[in-house]
């Protein structure tokens, strides 16, 4: 099996707990994994993949994520690289909005062509005021926890075979 690195970046939390989750997956299926944070990343020294997880944030893939990603280019495209996001508005919301955020992984994936992408719910770390979730299509009832915990453990899952 491969060595995997897992680098995130969270503001909250839940992008750590979601790399965690696809760490347990991976380890049960026999990868070697480690899990840091992106700014703790210096090298990809004996790492067969890259997996990269960070939130979106005013409908992007978290900046820092992004600007890793373009800075290490080169040792990214000699591993097999996979990302993913998590955002509030992936699965809910107006189609307009959920198209914006399903697109979050387009502008790293120009740059590192990945073996595979996913974005999944996120966490709202704040109630949402009732004009933002008007503008946004949000249901005043919604949980503030987005995440599917099904289809991140399916992903991972079905992620063991390609790296």
């Amino acid at each position: 099996m491969s060595k995997v690195l897992i680098g995130y970046v969270t503001k909250t939390g839940s992008t750590r707990e979601v790399a965690q989750r696809i760490n347990e997956i991976l380890t049960n299926k026999g990868h070697t994994v480690e899990i840091r944070q992106l700014d703790e990343v210096k090298d990809f020294k004996g790492f067969d993949s890259i997996i990269i997880g960070a939130p979106i944030n005013g409908m992007n893939w978290r900046q820092d994520a992004y600007e890793f990603v373009n800075t290490h280019k080169a040792e990214l495209s000699n591993v097999k690289v996979a990302y993913f996001a998590l955002g509030i508005m992936a699965y809910q919301g107006r189609k307009l909005w959920n198209k914006t955020v399903n697109k979050a992984l387009v502008k790293p994936s120009s740059i590192v062509e990945p073996i595979d992408t996913a974005v999944f719910g996120g966490v709202s770390g704040d109630v949402m005021p009732a004009p933002v979730r008007f503008i946004f299509g949000i249901p005043k009832d919604s949980k503030a926890d987005q995440r599917d915990w099904t289809k991140i453990e399916e992903w991972a899952d079905g992620l063991c075979s390609k790296l």
